[in-house]
């Protein structure tokens, strides 16, 4: 089926803002237009129309952001209308939303195919339009198409077929490569050993599937094998088990018996100690009972005599104060500790006072203020002087962050900058440095180009000079007619002819130096283009204000370097940021440390203050009580003062503690006796005045009877202390509760010989019998114990050995078994698959390459023939390898594209792009779209390829844009309406 392009209408599409209308015939169509009018963009809106424009908005790339007319225009959109066989069709696409319609012709109405919305690359394309698409086309990738029917300049160098068209050459949808490569996936897949297939060079390094298969199935066979000795040996170790266990328990019956037999002999023992040790103290009580009566009957009878001695006012020899303790003269001793208990009352009083107000400030010093006395000395220092030492660290705080802030905003302005630059420069950014002097030189190259076109250019005014010269000349003839005697007519034509000549001479010099400088100048240009990358094609205008954009870059550029200049360098600007970190941490470490001191104080130097004279005030408080204290003859802490003996102070202390004895006072510390010297008046230091005085005329006699009654007490007392009494009516009770308690013992040790029978009786005392008991129902307990942990240990590692053999026994033997055999199936299916994929793979290899190698021999052959008749020369051959590289055989030996002209190269290409058309023709033949390819080619060269496009356009639409006008003749000419 051949396709022709009736028309392309493109609206708001590159240079087209107004809609435009191209119209062409069948066979060559001719379109003729200056440099940067749009040939291009018509060859990129027909395949925009057909395959869609992406909505990328990179200038670069073939796209909406290329594409789209600058000066906002109404519409963006385009139509094709075309011929396929005896159909008309139309495509009709809106670029700015992808809304599509393919249209058909019928009965002179257009009628919708399939429609809708196609984006190029979306995830979900439309199927049914590319599927029309590809009917009637045969390609449904714009790039393939480009690459096949549309040859632009300059022409392509690359030495091999691109891969897609190598598809559609074959015919295959698919390269052959990727079958190959999907069987051999498969096997790769199933097995390792790829490389003893003949598959691949050399065996993988890691287990496949089949690999796998076998290891599973060995451990699998292991594991049943595993588990039928696991099963038996556990069914014996159970019945073994089960064995020792009934006569575990038979022996352990008869071990609880003799342990309960020898508990009982312990307690029988116990129990007999037991009593032996009652009757004893009841023996030893019962004579105290009467060693006691008997001293107390002494003391009465003593007392009875002591009373017939004692003054009148004493109803008891008990009260009569005893006066020895005090010396040898007791009235002048408490005379003289009647005046020492008042001095030491006063100072006693003064030192209770400052010991309370000492503890009311420690107590306070103990609490909120215990927070100084914790501080370090640094802290101190700097509680010390709070306020100040605040404000300076929040004042350095404040100052270094403004700095490091100012730092961050000198960052942020650069940062900003040069995202700025890049934002307004990214297009740029592939330029080369020297892009605005590249645009300059292409500027005028494009003006040298113009000038030379227009010197070359033959108006009817060059033929002045020489008409003038003419009539000279014809004068000079005429003059010299005259002199030299010759015909003024002939003279005059002679001249006429010497000048055409001449004439004609210099202009075959001017064109042809006229040509050479512009193959020259379009050389130079070539170069420039080649690095000013896609901007080769913009217009004057366009490479004007991108010259403008340059130097507003080289500016800008400058700007943001300045301002990196500006910046600090890296050392400064971690110093800033390490000052800041440390001013902060400074700052919030003295406040963490203060901040316990601030949730007890409102002001915390004033506390500080009062601290301070809270520890002077205790300082001279534990001065003076410790002075009170080592003038009582003490080392020891105030406090200890108060509990200390009188007899450990210095006078008057042991004096009055012996004066307050005598009447029978306990001051047994210096608080009890201060206490006790508060109670005694004048009356009573007098009334002790005279008892001193009686004391000391009844002394002896009384001092004898006194000792003698001491005497026993002290004897009763140490008898009724021994036995825990406190007189003898509680010793009575003691001998009473030993009494019952042995009868309880014995009723106890007769209830354990009737609980255990075999125990000896309460009246076997003989030790022999006893200790043989003991020793045979040790001996016969310690040999059940022996036995009974040995059955125990043995057990125990039968247990452990089930407990192995149950962890090891598999849940279900007929499952694994089951296992086995479908693994071992799946190992044969395996085996049969590897050996059938290594068959395919090799028939296929075969038919590959056979099919492949006739399809690039038919076309090297086609390539060589059109290749030979565009160049001239037979013996010139064009060669595909099975990789579909590029070579030529010219006379023999193999040249490679590169050593070839670039006029050849592009016959070459050429001749290439026209072969494979031909090849592609059996299905569809779509036109050729010529963007001035035949920029290299000489005179001899064009009127080669002229003739063969004429033969092409025959039986396919040829579609030539060029800006050339030696082309007009090569066929009709496109209508632009």
């Amino acid at each position: 089926m051949s396709i022709t392009w009736l028309s392309v209408t493109l609206s708001g599409f590159g240079r087209y803002r107004e809609e435009t209308t191209f119209r062409f015939a069948p066979g060559v169509n001719v379109c003729l237009a200056g440099n940067e009018a749009g040939k291009t963009t018509l060859a990129a809106g027909l395949a925009a129309i057909i395959y869609g424009l992406p909505a990328t908005a990179d200038p670069r790339a073939f796209g909406q952001g290329r594409y789209k007319n600058w000066d906002d225009p109404a519409r963006f959109a385009g139509e094709l209308n075309l011929q396929a066989g005896t159909q008309q069709y139309r495509i009709l696409r809106n670029f700015a939303n992808n809304r599509v319609s393919l249209q058909r012709l019928i009965d002179a109405k257009w009628q919708e195919e399939v429609g809708g919305e196609h984006k190029p690359g979306a995830r979900k394309p439309n199927l049914a339009y590319e599927k029309k698409i590809t009917e009637l086309l045969g390609i449904n990738s714009r790039e393939l198409f480009m690459a096949t029917f549309f040859v632009g300049q300059p022409l392509p160098q690359d030495e091999n077929i691109n891969p897609e068209i190598q598809q559609l050459i074959s015919g295959s949808g698919a390269h052959y490569r990727d079958a190959l490569d999907s069987l051999l996936a498969q096997a790769k897949a199933i097995t390792r050993y790829t490389g003893r297939l003949g598959l691949t060079g050399q065996d993988m390094r890691n287990h496949r599937e089949l690999e796998l298969l076998e290891d599973e199935i060995a451990t699998v066979g292991q594991a049943v094998k595993d588990s039928e000795e696991t099963l038996l040996s556990l069914q014996n170790t159970s019945e073994e088990l089960s064995m020792l266990r009934r006569k575990r328990e038979l022996q352990s019956e008869e071990l609880q018996k003799k342990e309960e037999m020898l508990s009982g002999w312990q307690k029988w023992r116990n129990l007999r100690e037991r009593y032996t040790d009652s009757l004893q103290r009841q023996n030893v009580l019962s004579m105290a009972v009467e060693q006691g009566k008997k001293l107390q009957g002494d003391i009465q009878e003593k007392k009875k005599r002591l009373n017939l001695i004692m003054p009148g006012d004493c109803q008891d020899a008990e009260e009569m104060p005893d006066f020895a303790t005090l010396g040898p003269t007791p009235q002048q001793t408490v005379e003289e500790a009647e005046k020492a208990a008042k001095r030491l009352h006063s100072d006693w009083q003064t030192f209770l006072a400052d010991l309370e107000q000492l503890d009311l400030l420690e107590s306070r010093l103990a609490g909120d203020y215990s927070l100084f006395e914790e501080a370090e000395p640094t802290l101190l220092e700097q509680l010390a002087a709070y306020n100040a030492l605040r404000y300076r660290l929040e004042t350095e705080k404040s100052k270094a962050a403004a700095d490091f802030q100012r730092l961050r905003r000198l960052e942020e302005d650069w940062r900003a900058a040069l995202e700025d630059f890049d934002a307004e420069f990214a297009d740029l950014a592939d330029l080369p440095e020297n892009a605005a002097e590249l645009i300059d030189k292409k500027l005028q190259l494009l003006n040298k180009m113009r000038r030379e076109k227009e010197i070359k250019r033959p108006t009817g005014k060059s033929w002045l000079p020489a008409t003038a010269a003419a009539a000279l000349m014809g004068g000079a003839a005429f003059w010299l007619s005259r002199v030299i005697w010759l015909s003024g007519a002939v003279a005059a034509a002679t001249a006429f002819v010497v000048l055409y000549i001449l004439a004609q001479i210099k202009r075959n010099r001017q064109a042809a130096a006229g040509k050479k400088s512009l193959g020259e100048l379009d050389g130079c240009l070539q170069q420039v283009d080649a690095q000013l990358g896609q901007h080769a094609f913009d217009d004057e205008a366009a490479l004007g204000e991108l010259r403008v954009r340059l130097k507003q870059r080289q500016r800008a550029t400058a700007r943001v370097e300045e301002m990196a200049e500006a910046l600090p360098p890296a050392h400064a600007r971690e110093a800033l940021a390490v000052a800041r970190e440390s001013a902060d941490n400074a700052y919030h470490s003295f406040l963490e440390q203060a901040e316990p001191f601030l949730r007890s104080f409102t002001d915390i130097e004033t506390a500080y203050e009062s601290w301070r004279d809270m520890l002077r005030k205790a300082a001279t408080l534990r001065e003076s009580v410790a002075s009170f204290v080592r003038r009582q003859g003490a080392e020891v802490e105030p406090g200890q003062l108060m509990t200390l003996s009188p007899a450990e102070l210095s006078y008057p202390w042991p004096v009055l503690a012996s004066l307050a004895g005598v009447y029978d006072s306990r001051a047994q510390t210096a608080e009890t006796l201060m206490s006790w010297l508060d109670q005694r008046d004048a009356a009573w230091w007098q009334k002790a005045i005279n008892d001193a005085i009686k004391f000391a005329q009844t002394q002896q006699e009384a001092t004898e009877l006194l000792q003698e009654i001491q005497n026993c007490r002290q004897e009763l007392s140490g008898l009724l202390s021994a036995h825990g009494a406190a007189d003898l009516g509680q010793l009575q009770n003691v001998l009473t509760d030993a009494t019952n308690r042995a009868v309880r013992i014995l009723q106890d040790w007769e209830q354990v010989i009737e609980a255990h029978p075999g125990l000896p009786g309460t009246g076997e005392q003989d030790p022999h019998n006893l200790a043989e008991f003991s020793r045979d129902l040790e001996a016969e307990t310690a040999r059940l114990r022996d036995e009974d942990a040995r059955l125990h240990e043995t057990i125990r590692q039968l247990e452990i050995v089930q407990s192995r053999l149950q962890g090891k026994a598999p849940q279900n033997l007929a499952a694994l078994q089951e296992r086995q055999r479908d693994l071992t199936e799946k190992r044969g299916r395996l085996q049969r698959e590897k050996a059938a994929l290594k068959l395919a793979y090799t028939e296929l290899s075969d038919a590959i390459h056979n099919f492949s190698s006739s399809y690039r021999q038919e076309l090297a052959q086609k390539s060589s023939e059109i290749f030979c008749r565009i160049t001239g020369q037979r013996e010139r051959k064009l060669e595909l390898d099975e990789h579909f590289n590029i070579g030529v055989t010219e006379e023999g030996r193999s040249v490679s594209p590169a050593q070839l002209s670039q006029g050849t190269r592009d016959q070459l290409y050429i001749s290439l792009r026209l072969a494979i058309a031909d090849l592609l023709a059996a299905d569809v033949r779509l036109p050729f779209i010529l963007d001035d390819p035949f920029l290299n080619w000489d005179e001899n060269r064009l009127e080669i390829i002229g003739t063969t496009l004429a033969q092409i356009g025959q039986s396919r639409q040829v579609i030539l844009l060029s800006h050339r006008q030696e082309y007009a003749h090569w066929g009709t000419h496109c209508q632009k309406s």
